[in-house]
Protein backbone atom coordinates (compact mmCIF):
# COMPACT_ATOMS: atom_id res chain seq x y z
CA UNK A 1 0.00 0.00 0.00
CA UNK A 2 1.50 3.21 -0.86
CA UNK A 3 1.99 6.17 1.70
CA UNK A 4 0.00 8.31 0.04
CA UNK A 5 -2.67 6.14 -0.04
CA UNK A 6 -2.22 5.44 3.89
CA UNK A 7 -2.20 9.38 4.20
CA UNK A 8 -5.43 9.99 2.42
CA UNK A 9 -7.25 7.28 4.43
CA UNK A 10 -5.91 8.54 7.58
CA UNK A 11 -7.06 11.85 6.80
CA UNK A 12 -10.71 10.39 5.80
CA UNK A 13 -10.75 8.66 8.90
CA UNK A 14 -10.19 11.54 10.85
CA UNK A 15 -12.51 13.93 9.21
CA UNK A 16 -15.27 10.87 10.40
CA UNK A 17 -14.38 11.13 13.96
CA UNK A 18 -14.87 15.16 13.77
CA UNK A 19 -18.33 14.79 12.82
CA UNK A 20 -19.47 11.99 14.80
CA UNK A 21 -17.68 12.74 18.02
CA UNK A 22 -19.83 14.73 20.72
CA UNK A 23 -18.90 18.52 20.45
CA UNK A 24 -17.79 17.95 16.68
CA UNK A 25 -19.59 18.60 13.24
CA UNK A 26 -21.99 21.59 11.96
CA UNK A 27 -25.10 20.27 13.93
CA UNK A 28 -23.51 20.57 17.48
CA UNK A 29 -24.71 23.63 19.69
CA UNK A 30 -22.56 26.27 19.87
CA UNK A 31 -22.50 29.29 22.00
CA UNK A 32 -23.55 32.03 21.49
CA UNK A 33 -26.61 30.72 19.98
CA UNK A 34 -26.47 27.31 20.82
CA UNK A 35 -29.67 24.83 21.67
CA UNK A 36 -28.91 23.70 24.46
CA UNK A 37 -31.28 24.17 27.15
CA UNK A 38 -29.75 25.86 30.75
CA UNK A 39 -31.14 25.40 34.02
CA UNK A 40 -32.16 29.36 33.11
CA UNK A 41 -33.83 28.57 29.91
CA UNK A 42 -35.71 25.70 31.54
CA UNK A 43 -36.96 28.32 34.00
CA UNK A 44 -37.89 30.45 30.74
CA UNK A 45 -39.74 27.95 29.34
CA UNK A 46 -41.67 26.54 32.39
CA UNK A 47 -42.72 30.31 32.88
CA UNK A 48 -43.87 31.12 29.41
CA UNK A 49 -45.93 27.23 30.00
CA UNK A 50 -47.66 29.08 32.78
CA UNK A 51 -48.32 32.39 31.03
CA UNK A 52 -50.14 29.99 28.85
CA UNK A 53 -52.09 27.46 31.07
CA UNK A 54 -53.24 29.89 33.83
CA UNK A 55 -56.71 29.40 33.98
CA UNK A 56 -57.10 32.93 36.16
CA UNK A 57 -56.05 34.84 33.02
CA UNK A 58 -56.54 33.28 29.53
CA UNK A 59 -59.62 30.90 30.56
CA UNK A 60 -59.20 27.10 30.15
CA UNK A 61 -59.08 26.45 26.30
CA UNK A 62 -59.63 22.70 26.67
CA UNK A 63 -63.27 23.64 28.25
CA UNK A 64 -64.32 26.64 26.06
CA UNK A 65 -67.56 26.47 24.84
CA UNK A 66 -68.23 23.52 26.57
CA UNK A 67 -71.75 22.91 28.12
CA UNK A 68 -71.07 22.76 31.80
CA UNK A 69 -67.24 23.36 31.16
CA UNK A 70 -66.96 26.25 33.32
CA UNK A 71 -67.95 28.83 31.24
CA UNK A 72 -71.58 30.60 30.38
CA UNK A 73 -71.08 28.71 27.24
CA UNK A 74 -74.33 29.61 25.04
CA UNK A 75 -75.56 26.00 23.83
CA UNK A 76 -76.45 26.38 20.10
CA UNK A 77 -74.03 25.15 17.42
CA UNK A 78 -73.70 28.86 15.54
CA UNK A 79 -71.26 29.16 12.97
CA UNK A 80 -69.08 31.48 15.73
CA UNK A 81 -69.36 32.04 19.33
CA UNK A 82 -67.27 34.71 21.00
CA UNK A 83 -66.25 33.99 24.86
CA UNK A 84 -64.58 36.80 26.63
CA UNK A 85 -61.94 35.71 29.72
CA UNK A 86 -60.26 38.54 31.67
CA UNK A 87 -57.32 39.41 29.37
CA UNK A 88 -58.01 37.33 25.95
CA UNK A 89 -61.18 37.02 23.82
CA UNK A 90 -61.87 33.54 22.38
CA UNK A 91 -63.67 33.10 19.10
CA UNK A 92 -65.12 29.34 18.85
CA UNK A 93 -66.96 27.49 16.08
CA UNK A 94 -68.57 23.64 17.41
CA UNK A 95 -70.66 20.92 16.39
CA UNK A 96 -72.49 18.91 18.66
CA UNK A 97 -73.20 14.83 18.06
CA UNK A 98 -75.10 12.28 19.38
CA UNK A 99 -74.62 8.50 20.66
CA UNK A 100 -74.83 7.30 16.69
CA UNK A 101 -72.59 10.43 15.61
CA UNK A 102 -75.40 12.30 14.39
CA UNK A 103 -75.05 16.18 14.04
CA UNK A 104 -77.09 17.99 16.73
CA UNK A 105 -78.22 21.71 15.69
CA UNK A 106 -77.91 22.37 19.19
CA UNK A 107 -76.39 20.81 22.95
CA UNK A 108 -79.33 18.35 24.11
CA UNK A 109 -78.62 17.67 27.92
CA UNK A 110 -79.65 14.02 27.71
CA UNK A 111 -78.65 12.90 23.94
CA UNK A 112 -75.35 15.29 23.26
CA UNK A 113 -72.44 12.98 24.13
CA UNK A 114 -69.88 14.57 21.96
CA UNK A 115 -68.46 18.00 20.98
CA UNK A 116 -65.75 18.97 18.75
CA UNK A 117 -64.55 22.55 17.93
CA UNK A 118 -61.77 25.43 17.18
CA UNK A 119 -60.55 28.63 18.67
CA UNK A 120 -59.10 31.59 18.86
CA UNK A 121 -58.04 33.78 20.90
CA UNK A 122 -55.89 36.62 20.88
CA UNK A 123 -55.55 39.30 24.22
CA UNK A 124 -52.82 41.58 26.26
CA UNK A 125 -52.18 40.80 29.50
CA UNK A 126 -50.97 42.90 31.85
CA UNK A 127 -50.48 43.68 35.69
CA UNK A 128 -47.70 45.94 37.25
CA UNK A 129 -45.07 44.09 36.47
CA UNK A 130 -45.82 42.12 33.07
CA UNK A 131 -46.95 42.91 29.33
CA UNK A 132 -47.77 39.48 27.37
CA UNK A 133 -49.27 39.85 23.93
CA UNK A 134 -51.06 36.40 23.84
CA UNK A 135 -52.26 34.52 20.22
CA UNK A 136 -53.62 31.49 20.21
CA UNK A 137 -55.40 28.97 18.12
CA UNK A 138 -56.72 25.10 18.68
CA UNK A 139 -58.95 22.50 18.03
CA UNK A 140 -60.38 20.34 20.68
CA UNK A 141 -62.95 16.95 20.79
CA UNK A 142 -65.07 17.03 23.67
CA UNK A 143 -67.05 13.85 25.39
CA UNK A 144 -68.97 13.29 27.89
CA UNK A 145 -71.37 15.88 27.64
CA UNK A 146 -74.72 13.85 28.56
CA UNK A 147 -75.95 14.72 32.08
CA UNK A 148 -75.77 10.81 32.49
CA UNK A 149 -72.33 11.16 32.52
CA UNK A 150 -70.45 12.72 35.23
CA UNK A 151 -66.94 13.17 33.54
CA UNK A 152 -65.73 15.47 30.86
CA UNK A 153 -62.96 14.59 28.65
CA UNK A 154 -60.69 16.92 26.62
CA UNK A 155 -58.24 16.18 23.84
CA UNK A 156 -56.79 18.53 21.05
CA UNK A 157 -54.03 20.70 19.70
CA UNK A 158 -52.89 23.76 20.06
CA UNK A 159 -50.44 26.26 18.92
CA UNK A 160 -49.36 29.57 20.65
CA UNK A 161 -47.63 32.77 20.27
CA UNK A 162 -45.93 35.11 23.05
CA UNK A 163 -44.42 37.95 23.35
CA UNK A 164 -43.71 38.64 26.97
CA UNK A 165 -41.80 41.59 29.14
CA UNK A 166 -42.33 39.84 32.48
CA UNK A 167 -40.37 39.54 36.17
CA UNK A 168 -39.63 36.20 36.35
CA UNK A 169 -41.45 34.58 39.16
CA UNK A 170 -38.21 32.57 39.36
CA UNK A 171 -35.16 35.11 39.36
CA UNK A 172 -35.11 38.22 40.56
CA UNK A 173 -35.16 40.04 37.06
CA UNK A 174 -37.58 41.64 34.63
CA UNK A 175 -36.85 39.47 31.18
CA UNK A 176 -38.22 39.99 27.20
CA UNK A 177 -39.14 36.62 25.45
CA UNK A 178 -40.63 34.96 22.42
CA UNK A 179 -42.43 31.74 22.17
CA UNK A 180 -44.04 29.73 19.58
CA UNK A 181 -45.73 26.68 21.17
CA UNK A 182 -47.22 23.76 19.72
CA UNK A 183 -49.60 21.94 22.48
CA UNK A 184 -51.07 18.69 22.42
CA UNK A 185 -53.21 17.73 25.55
CA UNK A 186 -54.33 14.11 25.72
CA UNK A 187 -57.30 12.71 27.95
CA UNK A 188 -57.83 15.40 30.57
CA UNK A 189 -60.33 14.56 32.54
CA UNK A 190 -63.05 16.74 34.36
CA UNK A 191 -65.30 15.86 36.97
CA UNK A 192 -68.54 18.05 36.79
CA UNK A 193 -69.77 20.56 37.18
CA UNK A 194 -66.61 22.07 36.15
CA UNK A 195 -67.22 25.46 37.83
CA UNK A 196 -67.32 23.02 41.40
CA UNK A 197 -64.48 20.88 40.15
CA UNK A 198 -61.81 23.03 38.05
CA UNK A 199 -58.84 21.43 38.12
CA UNK A 200 -58.24 17.90 36.00
CA UNK A 201 -58.41 14.89 37.15
CA UNK A 202 -55.67 13.87 35.51
CA UNK A 203 -54.43 13.77 31.73
CA UNK A 204 -51.13 15.64 30.04
CA UNK A 205 -50.48 18.52 27.93
CA UNK A 206 -47.39 18.67 26.00
CA UNK A 207 -45.87 21.79 24.72
CA UNK A 208 -42.71 21.91 22.03
CA UNK A 209 -41.18 25.08 22.37
CA UNK A 210 -39.32 27.82 20.23
CA UNK A 211 -37.81 30.29 22.47
CA UNK A 212 -36.17 33.43 21.60
CA UNK A 213 -34.33 35.42 24.13
CA UNK A 214 -34.34 38.84 23.56
CA UNK A 215 -32.20 42.07 24.70
CA UNK A 216 -35.16 44.59 24.80
CA UNK A 217 -39.08 44.06 23.58
CA UNK A 218 -38.06 44.08 20.28
CA UNK A 219 -38.71 40.78 18.44
CA UNK A 220 -36.04 41.01 16.37
CA UNK A 221 -33.56 41.58 19.09
CA UNK A 222 -32.52 38.13 19.48
CA UNK A 223 -29.12 37.34 21.98
CA UNK A 224 -30.48 33.57 22.35
CA UNK A 225 -32.46 30.96 20.74
CA UNK A 226 -33.17 27.74 21.91
CA UNK A 227 -35.98 24.84 21.55
CA UNK A 228 -37.50 22.30 24.87
CA UNK A 229 -40.19 19.97 25.44
CA UNK A 230 -42.34 20.50 28.38
CA UNK A 231 -44.85 18.25 29.89
CA UNK A 232 -47.45 18.93 31.90
CA UNK A 233 -49.30 16.41 34.27
CA UNK A 234 -52.55 17.05 35.89
CA UNK A 235 -53.73 15.24 39.20
CA UNK A 236 -56.86 16.71 40.26
CA UNK A 237 -55.39 19.68 41.94
CA UNK A 238 -54.64 23.12 41.44
CA UNK A 239 -51.12 22.30 41.30
CA UNK A 240 -50.14 20.21 38.15
CA UNK A 241 -46.39 19.03 37.71
CA UNK A 242 -44.34 20.65 34.94
CA UNK A 243 -40.87 19.18 33.69
CA UNK A 244 -38.75 20.88 30.81
CA UNK A 245 -37.03 18.01 29.08
CA UNK A 246 -37.19 15.20 31.47
CA UNK A 247 -35.03 16.88 33.45
CA UNK A 248 -36.33 20.25 34.86
CA UNK A 249 -38.93 19.89 37.09
CA UNK A 250 -41.40 22.73 38.87
CA UNK A 251 -45.03 22.54 40.26
CA UNK A 252 -47.00 24.58 38.26
CA UNK A 253 -50.16 26.45 40.06
CA UNK A 254 -53.29 26.60 37.21
CA UNK A 255 -55.01 29.46 38.52
CA UNK A 256 -52.00 32.19 38.47
CA UNK A 257 -49.04 30.41 36.27
CA UNK A 258 -46.83 30.50 39.15
CA UNK A 259 -44.41 28.48 39.56
CA UNK A 260 -42.05 26.12 42.29
CA UNK A 261 -38.69 24.54 41.82
CA UNK A 262 -38.86 21.01 42.63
Amino acid sequence: MSSLYRNLRWVATLALLMITLPGCGKDSPTEPGGTTVTSSDADDAASLVGMSMARGLIGDPAMLGVPGGGVAAPTNAAAETTIVTPFVTWTLSRSFYNAFGLVQPAYDPMTTVRMTGSARGVGTIRTTTDTVTFGSTSSLEVSGLSILQDTLVSDGTRRDTLLASFQSPLHDVHMHRSMLGAMTWSAVRYLKPVNSHPWPLSGTATWTLSVDRLRTSDRTDVERHYDCTVVVVFDGTRNASLTVDRIHRYTLDLLDGHLLRR
